[in-house]
């Protein structure tokens, strides 16, 4: 069987991609009309994954290309924790294109968007042979994914009161839509391959898994599970053209991750792997994952499947297998890095779209006429359409304050992105505007909730966080009683990030042992001088607000800098030279 629709379907299929690309930059359209939060420039990223990226993309058309850390001038020059190949490229685009890397990531992201729904409909469609059903299953999955995340949430959907809406997935975090429209690609190269035996869709499928590679650590586990289990199906069988194929597939695989697994190797022997690991979320464990009403729907149509859609038999049992395997890696390699990231960027939305393209069928079959059938199909990517900008709208409206506030301090952000250089670091009492700097100019901050996310040593968050606590008021001897209370969340995000999370489920499980380490350390901390206080964390420029909380340290450091903007209760000062007699660093 060749890929391809009829006419038809095809037309439709472009028409849903576009619907998406429109869905997806809806809330950016929310707020430039937004009457109550007038829109000044800063452009809404949905996700702090979106802020990262941004932060990511611009570091690269700024020329730091290693991608150490987006956020700190230190460790610029340091290997990449993760998979930033995407990043790169769109960073890289940038820096030859004549608009920005934020605008050069807005439209790439709309065009991977575009091509992620229309690899979907193939996909679907070369595994079901039914083009109608596997265009309206694509539609349904995108467009309503987070009812068919959690169905059970369509109470709450429907309330007008409801106030904690999530943007649609995949129209955010970039480094997901582009690993996912590769994974797309991959699955959909080897289910022609499996139909028709031919060595240029296996080639295929090997280029698309080899981006994979140096694309995403989640999916590139997923495709190399579901090869796995390919090849011992085609070893069962002793099909030789197969196992030639299979056998290709393997040293091409090696031979080009050979720069990958030397990448991963140097940064095992860095000095900060170990703790930089941990703060992503790295855990060490044999422990099972069975949970997930969705593996299950999935293993369940799979093993049904040979009845359903025997022309790629066994590839959706393989593909639920896989997910299998993926969320439970940890019983054969002893370690488990983000396992719910399977679930959210894989199993669900695959096992999703073959469950709504056999509910699809099986309506199908009930249903007489065709012209009935096309009236029906209409209503349902209606309905799905009208569900999707519902939740978009209640997602924006659920970010709105947020992102109105920084439309109050676009002048100063302004301010910034055209006087700061790389290099020079902003500080400020609002986490928000530290987030959102990297991402909308090229100057660096003290802190970032995605900070941790790289190679850089857990002492300079640990500094970084004691400034700030200092700043706005904690005594060293409060540290402890506020370290194991108010503050427990706070100081085991800031300076270990998604370890405690990932090990024990909850940030406050950091234990209590950790607690009274950090409150002795934050105690040593303060005695130190401001000026060796601004050495551990230099500051360049400082962004006031009108929620900063004033204490008499603050007022002291603000003397040892200089207004140079004003505006909307926001400021910036920049911190005085050291032979100035005011400088702090005298």
């Amino acid at each position: 069987m060749k890929v391809r629709f009829g006419h038809g379907p095809l037309a439709l299929l472009i028409v849903i991609g576009l619907l998406f690309v429109l869905v997806s930059v809806l809330p950016a359209v929310f707020q430039m009309t937004d009457g109550l939060q007038p829109y000044r420039g800063i452009r809404i990223l949905q996700t702090s994954a979106d802020t990262f990226r941004a932060a990511q993309v611009r570091e690269v058309a700024d020329g730091y290309t290693s991608l150490g850390n987006p956020y700190l001038a230190m460790g610029k020059n340091e290997p990449a924790l993760r998979h930033v190949v995407a990043e790169r490229i769109v960073g890289l685009l940038a820096r030859a294109l004549p608009i920005d890397a934020l605008g050069t990531l807005f439209f790439v992201q709309a065009l991977v968007v575009f091509l992620l729904t229309i690899v979907l409909g193939v996909f679907v469609y070369s595994v079901t042979n039914r083009p109608w059903i596997s265009v309206i299953a694509t539609a349904v999955t995108l467009f309503m994914s987070p009812l068919l995340s959690a169905p059970w949430d369509i109470v709450h959907f429907l309330d007008p009161t409801q106030s904690q809406f999530f943007f649609l997935r995949f129209t955010f975090d970039f480094d997901m839509q582009w690993a996912f429209l590769w994974l797309l690609l991959m699955l959909t190269a080897v289910s022609q391959w499996m139909q028709t035996s031919k060595r240029k869709w296996l080639l295929a499928g090997t280029f698309s898994f080899l981006v994979l590679v140096y694309s995403s650590d989640t999916a590139a586990v997923f495709g190399l599970i579901t090869m796995l289990i390919l090849s011992i199906i085609v070893l069962w069988h002793r099909d030789l053209k197969r196992l030639a194929d299979i056998a290709a597939f393997w040293m091409m695989a090696l031979l080009l991750s050979t720069p990958q697994l030397i990448h991963i190797y140097v940064l095992s022997e860095h000095q900060w792997y170990i703790e930089s690991m941990a703060r992503f979320g790295l855990v060490m464990s044999h422990g099972p994952l069975l949970t997930g009403v969705w593996l299950g729907v999935f293993v369940a149509i799979g093993l049904f499947s040979r009845h359903i859609w025997p022309r790629t038999w066994p590839l959706v049992l393989v593909i639920a297998v896989a997910s299998f395997l993926a969320l439970n890696q940890q019983l054969f390699t002893g370690f488990a890095l983000l396992p719910h990231r399977y679930h959210w960027l894989i199993v669900q939305p695959l096992a999703s779209v073959f469950a709504v393209a056999l509910a699809l069928l099986l309506i199908a079959q009930v249903i007489p006429g065709q012209r009935l059938r096309r009236f029906g199909a209409v209503l349902i990517i209606i309905f799905a359409l009208g569900t999707a900008v519902m939740q978009q709208w209640g997602a924006y409206r659920s970010s709105s304050l947020l992102w109105g506030r920084m439309q109050q301090a676009a002048p100063a952000i302004t301010y910034i992105a055209e006087n700061l250089a790389p290099g020079q670091t902003v500080f400020s009492q609002d986490q928000d505007i530290l987030d959102v700097i990297p991402a909308f100019t090229s100057a660096d901050v003290v802190s970032a909730t995605h900070a941790g996310a790289a190679l850089v040593a857990t002492d300079r968050l640990r500094h970084a966080y004691f400034f700030h606590v200092w700043l706005t008021g904690l005594r060293p001897e409060e540290a402890q009683a506020t370290f194991a209370t108010s503050k427990r969340i706070e100081l085991a995000q800031k300076i270990y990030g998604l370890t405690y999370r990932e090990e024990s489920g909850a940030y406050d499980a950091i234990p209590d042992g950790e607690i009274e380490k950090e409150a002795n350390l934050y105690r040593t901390y303060v005695r130190l001088s401001m000026r060796e206080k601004l050495l551990f964390t230099p500051v360049s420029a400082i962004v006031t607000t009108p929620h900063d909380i004033v204490t008499p340290v603050w007022t002291t450091f603000l003397r040892c800098s200089k207004s140079v903007l004003s505006s909307g209760g926001y400021e910036v000062r920049i911190m005085k030279p050291a032979t100035d007699a005011a400088s702090c660093m005298r």
